[in-house]
């Protein structure tokens, strides 16, 4: 039950960081992660290595809503210094430049430039605060 209040309670901050940022995830879908860590083997359990898992009380909690644009507004809620960040899909700034190298936005910045250059294209954007 416990664990119940506490996803309430993240939920609730979700929507109200998203407010006071002025993006709408009203209708939207909001994601937790799992709340084990492996450390050393990734996924080894699956191909029948030994496991050392780890277990958390901590999650990473990732809300978002497409916006029928090309345009991805994301911000994080550990780093509100930087604020909405907003970019054209497929228009980042280049990988390891100053504007991306002190921001978190490098990571969403850094999956649209590898899927881009891997041949994925994506084409609508998103409206997401990012929570943990």
């Amino acid at each position: 039950m416990e664990l119940a209040a506490q996803d309430r309670r993240a939920v609730e901050k979700i929507l109200r960081l998203s407010e006071d940022m002025g993006i709408n995830i009203k209708g939207g879908r909001i994601r937790r992660t799992s709340s084990r860590f492996c450390l050393g083997v990734e996924h080894g359990d699956y191909n029948g290595t030994e496991l050392f898992g780890v277990g958390t009380d901590r999650f990473i909690w990732l809300a978002y809503k497409p916006n029928d644009t090309n345009k991805m507004r994301l911000f994080s809620g550990n780093f509100d210094d930087d604020g909405v960040v907003e970019f054209e899909l497929g228009n980042v700034p280049p990988p390891q430049s100053a504007e991306v190298a002190d921001t978190w936005a490098r990571f969403p910045y850094g999956a649209d430039y590898i899927l881009g250059r891997e041949g994925y294209k994506i084409t609508q954007g998103i409206q997401k605060p990012i929570e943990r």
